[in-house]
């Protein structure tokens, strides 16, 4: 049972803080690595489209690269990806290893963007504004995976993610049907 109390729920005895998501730089920003979410593919120069990775499937977004990028994002190098779904600019994705690189990245983007959300047991810590977000994470093997993009992105990430999950809690926000591949799951 959830009873609203002074912008606080209710819920079973306890007390659990209603949370309104903040708008954070990256929503004034309305971009990452040059490039403002929405930038059609037309308008692209020096980018090479690339193959579609085995694993990520996705229906109606096209992965590019930049030749020659030199787009640092916070000491990580240049994004791996940069996605473009419909034909317009939607975010990019960085893999990296060490595992030491996180708690540097962390600290980086909450200097830059504030303090995240953190889900211990799926290893993500997370920044969610008004229209986009910040989604870093880490396998068990070590590996980090940053994602920076516009609400348009998170409808081609097929595991339901923690930040996917406050997008719709938070902001109303659902997947469209666009060429929406079965949706996993939410990860633990």
């Amino acid at each position: 049972m959830k009873l609203l109390v002074a912008g606080v729920f209710l819920v079973a005895g306890g007390w659990v803080a209603q949370q309104k998501p903040v708008s954070f730089r990256l929503d004034q920003e309305a971009g990452v690595g040059g490039l403002t979410f929405g930038t059609q593919t037309t308008q692209l120069v020096g980018f090479e489209q690339q193959f579609r990775k085995q694993g990520k499937p996705r229906l109606r977004t096209q992965l590019y690269a930049r030749v020659d990028d030199t787009v640092r994002l916070i000491g990580l190098g240049a994004p791996s990806s940069y996605w473009f779904r419909q034909g317009k600019f939607i975010g990019i994705d960085v893999s990296f290893f060490p595992r030491k690189l996180v708690s540097q990245t962390v600290e980086q983007l909450t200097v830059r963007y504030g303090s995240p959300q953190v889900n211990v047991q799926a290893k993500e810590w997370y920044w969610l504004g008004q229209n986009s977000f910040i989604s870093l994470s880490v396998t068990p093997k070590g590996a980090g995976s940053l994602l920076i993009g516009s609400l348009a992105m998170l409808n081609e990430l097929v595991t339901e993610t923690p930040v996917r999950a406050q997008a719709r809690q938070l902001l109303g926000w659902h997947p469209d049907s666009v060429g929406l591949p079965m949706q996993l799951r939410l990860r633990h």
